[in-house]
């Protein structure tokens, strides 16, 4: 099945290489590659993950594709931050914004009137965050004593930051109920 994605993502390339539109793939790597170190003791690593494996499947296949795993990248920022949520497989606003940095730098090569960096332009700030998919599936929330908080980040347009920082303008971004995500 990996041969069969890479093969369309060349064809794909080649396709619109044709019509002169660039054809990126960026590829966001999971929690546990970047924090394995909350993964049980007991589980057993494999010597290469799924999407090391599609990176090598497309290398062979679809040299000519332009292909960013973003692995490296968020592993340079680690440290001791947490770039995934902990109790979600998705990462957080500081993971994100660290992938969305390395995908506007590489953008901007081949587009110089693209910013190479976005990060002057928001304003993040921490707050606790409560949830994540990975206890939501369980539906365990607050009732596990293995349950913890996240701390999220807030994510603000800079030249916007006077309007929303203000303590008057609190806004919920709840989802509405049964709406289909």
């Amino acid at each position: 099945q990996m041969r069969m994605i890479a093969d369309e993502l060349a064809r794909r390339y080649d396709t619109l290489q044709r019509m002169g539109i660039r054809y990126y793939v960026f590829l966001a790597p999971t929690s546990y590659e970047i924090h394995p170190e909350f993964l049980p003791s007991y589980l057993l690593r494999a010597s290469e993950t799924a999407t090391e494996k599609f990176c090598r499947v497309m290398r062979e296949r679809a040299p000519k594709v332009p292909l960013t795993y973003l692995k490296t990248t968020l592993l340079s920022y680690k440290g001791d931050t947490l770039l995934y949520r902990k109790n979600d497989n998705h990462w957080n606003v500081l993971g994100a914004e660290y992938g969305a940095e390395k995908i506007m730098e590489t953008l901007s090569k081949d587009n110089p009137k693209l910013p190479s960096s976005i990060r002057q332009d928001f304003i993040i700030t921490p707050y606790e965050h409560e949830g994540g998919n990975l206890y939501s599936w369980i539906s365990i929330r607050g009732n596990s004593p293995t349950y913890q908080k996240d701390r999220e980040y807030h994510t603000v347009y800079a030249d916007t930051a006077d309007f929303f920082l203000t303590e008057d303008t609190v806004q919920d971004f709840t989802p509405t109920e049964g709406f289909a995500y």
